[in-house]
């Protein structure tokens, strides 16, 4: 049983058909258009009649036919446009001397008779000769028809080798031919196919763009939620064929990120495999959501490149599988990590983590757990973790480091108001006697208080540098 919306849209296409076949009926024809033999016509007689006033206008139509033969056959042939194109008027030597052992042969004079070769409805000189297989039709080929009873493609798939002008006349009455010329103008007035077709040729083109400025908001560090915002400016500048990208729904574009990720992974894995010792970077954190996450980064010698390089391995959450985040836990992610990618524990030489007793205890710590897979295994404490620990225990014991501390974070603490923040941002423009005509430019020039804190690091020195900026502009808002 047909489905409703196939009989309307098989009725469309039927519509369609007859609407242009009633128009080009109504068109002024020549005499040579009506049925005849096939031997009636030469090729001189059927060139001059389509230059004849009143006659189809097929130059419409010819390098769309010539370009799809060009693209269906691969072995010589030969089409009415085509061999008009190249002065052709007979078949080779060759296959002329094949077909003088047959008792019907093929004439190439009937690739110029009307009423045999050309159709009207479409307007295209639709028969095809293959030397050396047989008859093919343009068109069936072109949209893969067949006869719907028996299932078989003659003039599709196989080639016609009944070599009779009745075999083309009865050719153009069979259904099969007649699914291929409703195929063809649907293919040309309906706006969907067009749609479809340009859709399907910039498809790659498109992936790339989108792919690629993906990866742009990676690399900048920006939130993904911005890349359906990024699509739409690139459609706006002048990039109109973003607009064939339908993926824009949120699990479409969380796929592509992750795409791009295991490609970016993938292609680090591909030279870190290849190293003959590695070293693992591992810090565990509580990320926003308040979800415990384990990072690992692993950091190896390329002697292609002569150059270490460090890339981003895995990040797991401890607590999934186990009720707390101790050093068996953590040892357990790293190993299932390195089995993850088939790394070769004996060639991990280095941990580096920051300091913690987890991380680096006396005797049940990570390190001396990974220390049982490989005994060359070097432990180091983070530099700039230690660093960092350095300066906070001085300042226990030198009082100034304390004094400037505590008179950071004041200033600080005053500057979180907004009346007091603008009269010193206010200042600072006047002091460096800068015209500034938007809120933008100000804002960029004029430099805000950062705050000291010893659980975070550098942040001490980024507070200490914007007092020394604008420490004149500091000292008259306060005196003011």
């Amino acid at each position: 049983m047909r489905h409703p919306t196939n009989n309307y849209n098989f009725n469309i296409i039927r519509n369609e058909v007859n609407e242009h076949e009633e128009f080009v009926a109504k068109r002024p024809r020549v005499s040579h258009c009506q049925p005849s033999s096939a031997a009636q016509y030469t090729s001189k007689t059927a060139d001059k009649g389509t230059c004849e006033k009143g006659c189809y206008d097929v130059s419409t139509f010819s390098d769309h036919a010539i370009k799809c033969a060009n693209n269906l056959f691969h072995s010589k042939y030969h089409q009415r446009d085509f061999c008009k194109e190249g002065d052709c008027c007979s078949v080779s030597k060759n296959e002329a001397e094949q077909l003088t052992k047959q008792s019907y042969k093929f004439q190439h004079n009937w690739l110029q008779n009307r009423s045999l070769s050309f159709c009207v409805t479409t307007e295209m000189w639709w028969p095809v000769y293959v030397e050396g297989e047989g008859l093919y039709c343009l068109l069936c080929k072109k949209h893969d028809t067949f006869n719907p009873q028996n299932k078989s493609k003659i003039f599709n798939k196989e080639p016609c080798k009944r070599f009779r002008p009745e075999a083309l006349a009865d050719h153009l009455q069979t259904t099969q031919h007649k699914n291929a010329v409703a195929a063809e103008m649907l293919q040309r007035v309906s706006c969907f196919q067009k749609t479809l077709v340009e859709r399907e040729r910039v498809a790659e083109d498109v992936l790339v763009k989108v792919f690629t400025a993906a990866y742009w908001l990676m690399k900048e560090e920006l939130p993904n939620h911005k890349i359906k915002s990024l699509l739409q400016l690139l459609e706006q500048v002048g990039m109109s064929d973003m607009k064939h990208f339908l993926h824009r729904s949120q699990g479409a574009l969380r796929e592509i990120f992750l795409t791009l990720g295991k490609t970016v992974q993938d292609t680090f894995l591909s030279k870190f495999k290849q190293a003959a010792h590695f070293g693992l970077l591992v810090d565990d954190l509580t990320d926003i959501s308040v979800t415990e996450q384990m990072t690992c980064f692993a950091q190896f010698y390329n002697k292609s490149g002569r150059v270490v390089e460090t890339g981003f391995l895995s990040v797991n959450n401890p607590l999934e599988d186990s009720p707390s985040a101790d050093a068996s836990t953590i040892t357990n992610c790293i190993i299932e990590t390195m089995d993850k990618f088939s790394l070769d524990s004996r060639k991990l030489s280095s941990f580096v983590s920051d300091g913690a007793a987890v991380m680096t205890g006396s005797r049940s710590d990570v390190a001396t757990k990974l220390k049982e897979l490989n005994p060359q295994l070097i432990n180091f404490h983070c530099i700039c973790h230690s660093l960092a620990l350095a300066c906070i225990n001085t300042l226990s014991s030198v009082s100034y480091i304390n004094s400037v501390l505590k008179w950071l974070s004041q200033l600080w603490y005053v500057s979180k108001f907004a009346k007091k923040m603008a009269v010193y941002l206010k200042t600072q423009a006047e002091m460096k006697a800068l015209t500034l005509s938007t809120e933008k430019a100000c804002s960029q020039v004029s430099r805000r208080l950062k705050k000291a804190c010893t659980t975070r690091w550098l942040s001490f020195d980024a507070s200490v540098k914007a007092v020394y900026a604008d420490y004149l502009a500091l000292i008259h808002t306060l005196n003011n």
